[in-house]
Order: structure tokens, then sequence, then C-alpha cells
């Protein structure tokens, strides 16, 4: 166990209190229902009323097939960077940290700049392959993509991205809990610290 706690990324979630990580559960499960609707919603719907057309599950996999769950990943990812970037990053400013043209970033969130590369990276990939999927100018013959390739990168984007939106929802929840159980006069001086 104190192997998996030492694990980026995703180690301090075994530090996490128990309602922060029910409450992110929660908050990832609404998220992802609503946010995968057309996705799983209209297949289910047209399999129903309509017959002769291919299975729900069968609909659903064409849509991943196209790349749909590149522009999830994507859209899961974005918050992310807002989220630790609104009240968690700091800026230093150019003389304080020796440089003439540079500042300084530290974030105050577990592992913060990590999940801000990762989500630019995620975003980067499902550009890339979504476009390479769905323009026209892809699909002449000298440039064919391996469509299983696509599948399952996609799979594991969305997953991963999903695991992401997760951890930091959680460290969200725990850093709220800290700054909430402090005593007033250190609080307040947080929240000074924040505004300045």
């Amino acid at each position: 166990m104190n192997a998996l706690r030492k694990f980026p990324l995703f180690g301090e979630l075994f530090n996490a209190r128990r309602t922060s990580l029910l409450s992110s559960l929660y908050e990832l499960g609404v998220g992802t229902l609503f946010s995968t609707l057309p996705l799983w919603f209209f297949p289910i719907i047209f399999a129903i009323t309509i017959q002769g057309v291919p299975s729900t599950g069968e609909l659903i996999i064409t849509s991943i097939s196209k790349g749909e769950l590149y522009i999830y990943s994507a859209s899961l990812v974005g918050p992310l960077v807002y989220a630790i970037t609104k009240n968690y990053i700091e800026f230093t400013n150019p003389e304080e940290s020796g440089s003439k043209l540079l500042g300084r970033i530290t974030f105050q969130f577990p592992y913060g700049l990590f999940f801000v590369l990762i989500s630019i990276m995620i975003c980067m990939l499902a550009a890339f392959f979504y476009s390479f999927t769905n323009l026209p100018l892809f699909r002449n013959d000298s440039m064919k993509l391996n469509s299983n390739s696509v599948f399952y990168i996609s799979i594991f984007a969305y997953l991963f991205s999903i695991l992401c939106f997760y951890a930091v929802t959680v460290y969200r929840y725990e850093l709220e809990n800290v700054s909430k159980n402090l005593p007033l006069d250190e609080r307040s001086f947080l929240d000074q610290w924040k505004n300045r």
C-alpha cells in the first residue's frame, strides 16, 4: 500500500478523506453521464424505435471509431487547467525570481504542473487524432490510419482523462477542506494572501 501512495499524480488519493473521494466520484459520475449523453442516448433510442438498424453497442462503437472520445477527453481536461490555475498558482515578479524576463510560477496544488502539462498533451493528441479521422484530406489511400489503434488510443485517452479529472477534484476538495478547518485568523491571512 505504501508503494501506491508514492505513485505519481494519483498517490495522494490514498491519503484523501472518504467524503472527498465520494463527493468527487458523484461529481465525476454526473458530469460523465451528461457529457457523454450524445454518445449513448441516441444509439439506445435509435435501436429501440427503428427496426433493422445495428445494435446499440455497434452504434456506440461506430461513434468511438470516428474519434468522438477524443472530443470528450479534451472537454474533461479543460476544466482541470481552470481548477488548478484559478486559486492554486502563484506568479513571482521577474526581479524577485532573479530573471530579467520571466518570473517564476509556483503551483500550490498537488502535482499541479504535471496535471496542466498532461491536459495540454491530451488536448493536442485529441486534436490530432480527431482531425486525422474526420478531415477529408486524410482519407486518401496514401495516408491511412490504423482504425484499431485510433479506437483503443481514444478509449485509453478518455479513461486517463476521467482518472485525472477525478484526482484533481479530490485534491480540490481536500484543499478546500484544509482552508475551512483553519482557525479564523489563519483563514483570513490565507484569503488576504490569495488576493494580494
